[in-house]
């Protein structure tokens, strides 16, 4: 299965910010991270305990490496990461040697669940479910995770639709106010806007039920910086055997 021809632009757009990106994050350039998006993830798969084993997750769409890192660290897992841009995942090698970090795009998984090397116990998507056809993604990880669950956190619907319409559909994210190296320009990226209730849907016709919603405040404001969804299978999964994975 080939990358979308939207696909390819939001992973010619991250390798093109791959390093504004990770300097972005290194350096805590971006509000929302420091009011509280880091630590909702990070929160929400600690939370998978005791109910869920976490042995073994995985960190989706995993840019520079900072979840892996932090969710080796915090929760004491082991940790597989992918993500679509090879530059990033150089990044973040580079960062963390002794770390798992697998270049694959979203069309390669979706094509063959378990080229990552699970079962997994849980999956973490970070900001990191840009498209609009997910379905077979994430009737993927629901193979890649069979009796584990999967955890999403995204901009919330009703705070990112700003003045456009509270509809599905194509938008643009300019990394305006990001920061970066010298200030130069960050590529566009598009996404994918979806309502609540596409998202509860979309998850639904993947595989996935909604057991937990949470929308981080903004300590600021009062409103949600976020929006965090966990999931588990609707039904039994057929499970993939164990493989080793290299760390490079």
């Amino acid at each position: 299965m080939a990358a979308s021809p939207t696909d390819r632009k939001i992973l010619d757009s991250w390798h093109a910010n791959a390093g504004r990106w990770t300097a972005a994050v290194r350096s805590g350039a971006i509000a929302s991270r420091r009011a509280g998006t880091d630590s909702a993830i990070v929160e929400a798969v600690a939370r998978l305990r005791p109910g869920h084993k976490l042995d073994h997750v995985l960190d989706l769409g995993c840019g520079e490496g900072w979840l892996a890192r932090r969710l080796r660290a915090e929760a004491g897992c082991r940790v597989t990461a992918t993500d679509g841009s090879a530059e990033l995942v150089r990044l973040a090698r580079e960062a963390d040697p002794g770390g798992c970090y697998r270049h694959a795009d979203y069309a390669a998984i979706a094509a063959a669940p378990d080229l990552l090397g699970g079962p997994f116990d849980a999956v973490a998507a970070n900001f990191a479910l840009l498209d609009e056809d997910l379905a077979g993604l994430l009737r993927a990880l629901a193979v890649c995770a069979p009796a584990g669950a999967l955890v999403i956190q995204t901009v919330h619907p009703w705070t990112a639709c700003g003045d456009g319409p509270y509809a599905d559909g194509w938008r643009e994210e300019s990394f305006a106010g990001f920061g970066g190296p010298g200030g130069d320009a960050w590529s566009p990226m598009p996404w994918y806007f979806r309502t609540l209730g596409s998202w509860i849907g979309d998850l639904r016709d993947g595989g996935w039920r909604v057991t937990d919603l949470r929308e981080p405040p903004d300590p600021r404001t009062g409103r949600p910086l976020s929006l965090v969804l966990t999931c588990t299978g609707i039904e039994p999964r057929p499970r993939i055997r164990s493989l080793p994975v290299a760390s490079r």
